[in-house]
């Protein structure tokens, strides 16, 4: 029996098939998309993503360590602003972890808001490290692209997870290129700052510790906030005689 509506069959079915895919749909643990549930019948699952949020506190306190190591106080400028630029990203990202423990999912609108504070906190942290306005304002408007990205953008950018983090780790090494431009002579904390970056984007996308991956990356993170403050120490005996210890 033919179908009344043979056409429309037609047009339904190619719409479907011409469905355009995200970037990087199908790439790493989480497909490359938001709201992914890869161990979401793991009994471990809500316990590892309590610890994950819990240990946020840790690169705060590798921070502090440094900062109070070297004799810094609320005048040492970058040194504070540094951590300040930790502690913006702090709030949203212990939410999404808990609610990741709740749902046993990753929640898109936490994870894009997740993003998005760590983004704005690479700025405050590239200012942090540059106390260059002109190199700032590119940071500022990187992550302005980078929340334009997740929410207005066609929909096979914005729903992309993958982009997105991607672009946030770009965000966060611009954020570590004042260490080489803007310093005197070689800083050496840069290496190791960088290199927790690059290897957390790797643990995180390819997830090798399976439930665990983002508690054992919130750990490293604290290695790249403790480089970072170093650094600003620097920064502040160079520019405003503080954190002399």
């Amino acid at each position: 029996h033919a179908s009344p509506h043979p056409q429309l069959g037609l047009r339904i079915r190619t719409m479907t098939v011409r469905k355009s895919k995200s970037v990087g749909e199908g790439l790493g643990v989480h497909g490359g998309a938001w709201g992914s549930a890869p161990h979401k019948n793991h009994p471990w699952l809500p316990t590892a993503q309590a610890l994950a949020a819990v240990l946020m506190f840790w690169p705060l306190a590798t921070a502090y360590f440094a900062f109070w190591n070297h004799g810094c106080s609320l005048k040492s400028v970058c040194s504070f602003q540094t951590i300040v630029s930790w502690v913006l990203v702090m709030p949203l990202s212990i939410v999404n972890h808990l609610g990741h423990a709740a749902a046993r999912q990753w929640i898109p609108v936490l994870q894009k808001l997740d993003r998005t504070t760590i983004a704005m906190g690479s700025s405050v942290g590239c200012w942090a490290l540059s106390q260059n306005v002109y190199f700032t304002a590119g940071s500022v408007l990187f992550t302005g692209a980078i929340i334009a990205t997740m929410f207005i953008s066609p929909r096979k950018y914005r729903d992309s997870e993958i982009l997105a983090t991607s672009l946030v780790a770009v965000g966060i090494l611009y954020g570590l290129v004042p260490m080489v431009v803007f310093r005197d002579t070689w800083d050496s904390n840069f290496f190791p700052a960088a290199s927790a970056i690059i290897s957390g984007l790797v643990l995180f996308q390819w997830d090798p510790l399976g439930v665990w991956t983002d508690a054992v990356w919130h750990f490293i993170l604290g290695i790249y906030t403790f480089y970072c403050v170093l650094s600003a120490v620097g920064m502040d005996r160079q520019l405003y005689n503080e954190c002399l210890s």
